[in-house]
């Protein structure tokens, strides 16, 4: 499960919780990936990286965000120390120009 910003609401295992949530028994294992942008595509690349190993025969694989509960840069990472900007603000700004 790739979560860009595992703070607030995403915090405290969010992928470990959606296990448990979804109704596998308690020895299926939760991952989390965080990889801002990339995320999606990890988790994917984790899930099939897996399968093709042999190590797992079925993986679920996802992502979560919940803009609208845990605002960008929530945990004051990578993006403020290198002054980038993430894909959140400009999809905003879009979002609200158009209504």
């Amino acid at each position: 499960m790739g979560c860009v910003d595992p703070v607030v609401d995403q915090g405290s295992g969010i992928a470990r919780t959606e296990v448990l949530k979804a109704g596998y028994v308690e020895t299926v294992p939760g991952v989390q990936v965080k990889r801002i942008c990339a995320l999606r595509l990890e988790a994917c690349a984790n899930a099939a990286g897996k399968i093709a190993s042999g190590e797992a025969g079925l993986v679920v694989a996802g992502s979560v965000e919940m803009m609208r509960r845990v605002p960008v840069l929530a945990d004051r990472g990578i993006a403020i120390a290198r002054k980038s900007v993430l894909q959140g603000i400009p999809a905003d700004l879009i979002a609200s120009l158009r209504g």
